[in-house]
């Protein structure tokens, strides 16, 4: 062998033991930082329980919610932006810490009331009309549910509409829509922070840039000084954008797989990632229930088990269907007006109670299995049944 191959294969082995060491140092990194985030996130329900302990009844809500914000602002909100996919998917089992989330992004969405009759409550928010509530107020599950899958594609389109409205009414010497629409951009929060320094470069108009700044010393907590020039905010950005970008998932598929990954190697998330995988409206979110019914936990299993009960229906196998008789029902409410509540709640504990048995869970997860292959694309599935919990 020349010198120059034995050389190049050194040089290529050297680059392979760097990678490997790399790839092990990031995966001991985020396995560091999900430990660390669980356990501000579990000293966070501490407190929670605490709250609700003192005062069970109370109907004092102000003081209560005053509460917890002070818990999100000691141990959930100085984990800043890369703790979101966690508390994304807590929130999809207890909404109570989206405050939190809410502290972190500044991202509010603006709800919207379709209808105040007593039997036709309904509700949608400007920022996603497709979700329609029945209900007064929207659903914040879902809200940060959508947020986190479409922010980063909606973000840039709500910030360019509400700018252009922005600067419309200030040219029209209409404050009080300027106002308005310049708290409306405030509220698309942090993720729009680069679209901000955008516009900060482009503008010429000096009272604007001056608005802009002050728009970034919000979204930065003050990080951003208002005496700060153009190009010290871009300095500043350029030095501490990893700690203040939102880190969406490039696509709703790439959420899924870290749902799934996070399901099989954390235990501690194991039931909340079933939850929120059986919200994502997608064949292979399916796949991957049918996948945990083969999960080493039997709680996990069971969770996963009431899910495809509950998005399947009257579809399934007779022995795994709910046995209402109809599909055609979409809450927990709707299961009591018919008298079929009691009954199904009955069913579904007598199949999680099943799935505990591994011999008998391997049994089930083929079946269920079997049938998903010889089914899929030809059966529907209820998505709206992920929302409640029966």
């Amino acid at each position: 062998m020349s010198k120059c191959r034995i050389i190049l294969s050194f040089t290529t082995a050297l680059i392979g033991l760097m990678v490997f060491h790399l790839v092990g140092q990031c995966e001991t990194l985020d396995k560091a930082n999900r430990e660390l985030y669980l356990q501000r996130i579990s000293d966070w329900y501490k407190g929670i329980k605490v709250i609700f302990m003192e005062a069970p009844f109370s109907s004092v809500i102000g003081e209560r919610i005053k509460k917890i914000n002070e818990l999100d602002r000691k141990f959930i909100v100085p984990l800043g932006s890369q703790a979101l996919p966690y508390l994304i998917l807590v929130c999809q089992y207890d909404p109570w810490i989206g405050s939190s989330i809410s502290m972190i992004t500044k991202f509010n969405a603006h709800n919207i009331v379709l209808s105040f009759k007593p039997r036709n409550l309904l509700s949608t928010t400007e920022e996603f009309p497709e979700i329609v509530e029945k209900n007064i107020s929207y659903d914040g599950r879902k809200m940060w549910l959508l947020w986190w899958i479409e922010g980063e594609r909606r973000t840039p389109q709500w910030f360019a509409m509400r700018y252009s409205k922005w600067i419309a009414a200030r040219q029209q010497g209409n404050v009080q829509e300027a106002q308005k629409m310049y708290q409306r951009l405030l509220d698309i929060g942090v993720a729009a922070i680069p679209l901000w320094l955008e516009k900060l470069q482009s503008e010429q108009d000096q009272s604007i840039k001056e608005e802009i700044i002050r728009a970034l010393s919000y979204l930065t907590d003050g990080k951003i000084k208002l005496n700060m020039s153009p190009q010290d905010c871009l300095n500043w950005w350029k030095a501490n954008k990893e700690r203040w970008t939102i880190p969406f998932p490039r696509s709703k598929r790439e959420f899924l797989k870290w749902l799934e990954r996070e399901g099989w190697e954390e235990p501690r998330l194991a039931v909340p990632c079933v939850i929120t995988i059986s919200r994502l409206e997608d064949e292979e979110a399916i796949d991957a229930l049918f996948r945990f019914l083969r999960h080493p936990i039997s709680l996990v299993r069971g969770a996963s088990l009431e899910r495809i009960m509950t998005l399947f229906g009257e579809q399934l196998p007779k022995e795994y269907a709910l046995g209402v008789g109809t599909d055609e029902w979409e809450r927990v409410g709707d299961l009591v007006e018919i008298g079929k509540y009691d009954w199904v709640r009955k069913r579904v504990m007598k199949a999680k109670k099943q799935i505990e048995d591994g011999t008998i869970a391997d049994k089930i997860a083929k079946e269920l299995s079997d049938w998903w292959k010889e089914n899929k694309g030809r059966v529907k599935i209820y998505w709206q049944r992920a929302w409640e919990n029966l």
